[in-house]
Parts: C-alpha cells; structure tokens; sequence
C-alpha cells in the first residue's frame, strides 16, 4: 500500500499497535539493528504525553496495517536519563525518526496525520526517476523548488541521493543526460537543473556534490528580495538569518527606482551570507506597520539600515546618499564590527521639571542611573495593556509625593526609545532604582494600585519617604480626575 493510501485512511478501524518500550540498554541496538524506528520520548505526569498517546497508538496501527517494517517504539525519559541526554530531549513528548540510525526529530504539530505525513516523505526514494521528456516537461512546470540531476554517470548519484534525503525544501528528481538535454539543451552531463518559481527560474549547478551543492542550494531556496510581513517573522524568531539588510522607501519619491535597482544588486552580491533583503514600502500599510514596529518612521525614508532582533530590534543606520557603493560597504563596515548601533530617542522635553519626569533615550542615565535618588520607573510601549490607569497611577504619586525631593518619579517610552535595559513589553513595567544602590533595582509586581504602589516605595526607598495618610485612602476616580486635569493642562501649552 503507498503511504499516502494510509494516511488518507489514517481515522478508519486499525490493527492493533505494537509499540516496543525501551530503555537505556536496549536504546542503541534499537537503533543501530533496524532499518527505520520512530520513538516516542516521555515522562511520568506530562499531560501532553498523556494527550498524544493515543496519537502515537494511530501511527502504530497504521504501520502494521500499511504492512510497513517499521520498530515503533517509546522510551520513558524519567527512568532512562541516559538517552535522554544523549539525544538532548527537552520537551516532552518529542518524537524522531530514525533511518539507518540517523536521526530526523519532527518539529510540527502533534497529530498522527502530520507525523505519517512526514515519516513519508523521509522514507519515500530521496529522488524520483524522470522516465520521459513529458515527465521532465511536467517538472518543469510545477511549483516549488525542483532538482533535476542529468545522470551521464552514476559516479555522484550516491551523494545526490543523500542531499536529498537531507534538504526538504526541495523535490528531487534524477535522469537521463540524453532525455533532460531534450527540455533543457545547456545542461552537461552529471549538471542539476534547479527550478525555481522567482527570481532566475532556471539554474544550473555544475559543482561538485555535498556540502558544496547543499550550499549553492540553501542560498538560492528563497528570493533575493523576500516578502516584508515573512521578513518580520524571521527577524522575531531567532533563526540562523535573523539580520535584514532592509530599505525602506516612498514609492511616490522619484529617487526610489533607482535606489531600489542599487539595492537589488547589492542583495544579490550579499545572496547566502546569513542577511535577509526586503523592501518597507511607505504605501503598504501592512508592511508600514512592521516597519513603524521595527522603529522606523516615515518622516526618515529613503533608509537603508540593517536591523537584528535582540530581545528588541537593534538598528545599525546607513547615513548620506544611498548608492550601490555605499550599501555594499555599510554591510562590509557592520560586518566588522565598525558600525555603532543607531539608539532611537524623542527630542529632550524643555520642560521637564516635573512632578513626573520624562526620560527619553540621551536622558534616561542621568535622570535614572547617575544620581542618588531614589527613582521610581514607568517604562512602556505605546500598546502596554492597562497603560492609562498606571500613567493615572505614577501621576498621582508624583504629585502627592512631591515633597520628598530625594524621590523622582520617571516615565518612558521603550518603543520610542532606545533603553538597554528595557525591551518591548506587552505591559507597563514600574521599577525603583535605590539611590544608595542603583543596581539594585526592584520590580513592581502588584496591580497598579495607588495604596498599593506606596507601600512598594516604603519599603524598598533608601532614602526616608513621607507619604500622606490621604494616599492609602483615595478613591479612583479622584486619582482619574487628576490626570485628566493634566492632559489638559499639557494640551493648553502644547497650543500655546
């Protein structure tokens, strides 16, 4: 039965499962005696193990009724500690694939038809065999990343073969020298024609095979220019290509062309070194809003800047005209560390003496750091839950607090702002930095609560606090009043 007949077939009545626990003595040979083994690894009291075995029992079923000559098997992490350092389990359950002992973990959801899905496509050929110019003519205009080797020997298909086994982002495909010329007559013997659905569709590797063509395809599997919203998601989640190399631009600017066309040439001379190239275009409102999430504003396109995800993004900004020279030796200057990253700040307040200071990012040492107050932070990005009623909150303090000139009351922006300490958060977080020792800081754990939030700074100040009997008794809506009767006067000096 071919194993898509199964997987299809995956929910119907099954035979019943045959799964093989093992332990650290009988791992290894497991392993290293048979062909193909999927093992399960657990541990006592997991609700996830729990809640997948009897996924784990389809997949079993459906081995044996498929009649496939698979070892099924779990292993108990909490008992057998050995294996599971040795194969550097961390959560649970986890499953991999063996075949001929090398190792395949699955990373994708954990229902039995994606874990069918997958051990199909590693145990089916690595590559299929062309018989035919139509069956090459069909290849050719499928979708997707397509290999096809134009065998003149068979001396390289043994190392093709276990590239293919090894990369699954590509479908591979194999014959004859004499039937692939006929579709395609540039190719030499023992070539790879690799197609593509972007940027040059047709490729033609004539290397040697391994590393080397595993390489040549990694680079080539994913536009020169890629899409701005996936660019996004690269850069939040940590991969290998977790750098962009990103232009952002107003296509209604008449230099855009022709900065772009420059940016094209040096995204293709970058091609394969770990950056990522994409365009932030100021029409594009989904793309904008990355953008304006990255730190990037209209107001400063055209802008080339490489950006990395550090916890927050980090910009490293290119300055003066934006040419095809210029980039090229940005990004070799960044590369060696000659680049100092970019630190976003809104312009210092004139008017900053308070009761509630406002720090930006080449205020925020001195008015935090380098002094011997005690300083009671707000740090915040624009979208922190529950923002107004801290605001609401640390404003009330610092105005009924006023009186302890060793106390400061601090705000600041972490999305407007560049602050090491400080990354983007999904709420408002308050801190007190002690004057006798500011490393020493403390963080706000409670609900933001003006009694509450007191209590906070009288028992970690280093310096003596006063605080009015008045404030562990004051209703919401007073302290509300009073932030509304400063928006106003804000916006009355903001007119004038």
């Amino acid at each position: 039965m071919h194993w898509a007949i199964f997987v299809l077939s995956l929910f119907a009545s099954y035979a019943q499962a045959n799964i093989i626990d093992l332990t650290d003595a009988t791992y290894d040979s497991t392993i290293n005696d048979n062909s193909f083994v999927i093992v399960n690894f657990v541990k006592p009291n997991c609700e996830q193990c729990d809640a997948f075995a009897q996924e784990y029992e389809r997949i079993a079923s459906s081995m044996v009724k498929a009649g496939k000559h698979f070892v099924v098997a779990r292993i108990d992490c909490g008992k057998n500690f050995k294996t599971a350092r040795k194969e550097k389990i961390g959560s649970m359950p986890t499953v991999k694939l063996f075949i001929n002992g090398n190792p395949f973990e699955y990373e994708g959801d954990m229902k039995a038809r994606s874990i069918l899905e997958f051990i199909d496509k590693k145990t089916r050929p690595p590559s299929l065999q062309l018989l035919s110019e139509e069956a090459i003519e069909a290849v050719k205009e499928l979708e997707g990343l397509r290999c096809i080797y134009a065998i003149s020997d068979t001396k390289d298909l043994g190392a093709y073969m276990k590239s293919a086994l090894r990369i699954s982002e590509y479908t591979f495909y194999h014959a004859s020298l004499e039937l692939v010329k006929k579709v395609f007559p540039e190719v030499k013997g023992n070539n790879v024609m690799v197609l593509k659905n972007f940027d040059e569709r047709v490729l033609i590797y004539s290397g040697e095979m391994g590393d080397k063509f595993e390489d040549f395809l990694s680079t080539h599997r994913t536009p020169i220019i890629e899409d701005s919203t996936a660019v996004f998601m690269q850069l939040i989640s940590g991969e290998a290509r977790s750098k962009g190399a990103l232009l952002f631009v107003n296509p209604d600017d008449e230099t855009t062309a022709s900065i772009e066309e420059a940016y094209t040439k040096v995204a293709t001379h970058f091609r394969g070194r770990t950056l990522i190239f994409s365009v932030f275009k100021t029409n594009d409102t989904t793309a904008w809003k990355v953008a304006d999430f990255i730190g990037t504003k209209k107001e400063s396109v055209p802008l080339f800047a490489i950006v990395e995800m550090v916890g927050k993004f980090y910009q490293y900004r290119h300055t003066g005209p934006i040419t095809e020279k210029s980039m090229k030796a940005f990004i070799e200057d960044w590369q060696s560390g000659k680049v100092e990253r970019y630190r976003a700040s809104q312009p210092v307040p004139e008017d900053n003496t308070g009761p509630l200071y406002k720090a930006v990012g080449k205020t925020f040492n001195s008015l935090v750091h380098n002094n011997d107050d005690d300083v009671l932070l707000l740090a915040y990005s624009t979208s922190a839950k529950e923002l107004k009623k801290a605001k609401r909150v640390f404003y009330y303090l610092a105005k009924e607090l006023i009186e302890n000139k060793k106390l400061k009351f601090v705000e600041v922006d972490t999305s407007l702002n560049d602050i090491d300490e400080y990354m983007l958060s999904p709420s408002a977080i308050a801190m007190l930095y002690p004057g006798k020792n500011k490393e020493k800081s403390v963080r706000y754990e409670g609900e933001m609560i003006v009694k509450d939030l007191a209590k906070f700074i009288q028992e970690y100040a280093s310096h003596p606090v006063t605080i009015p009997e008045s404030v562990f008794t004051v209703k919401d809506e007073v302290v509300e009043q009073e932030y509304e009767k400063k928006l106003s006067s804000d916006k009355m000096k903001s007119d004038l």
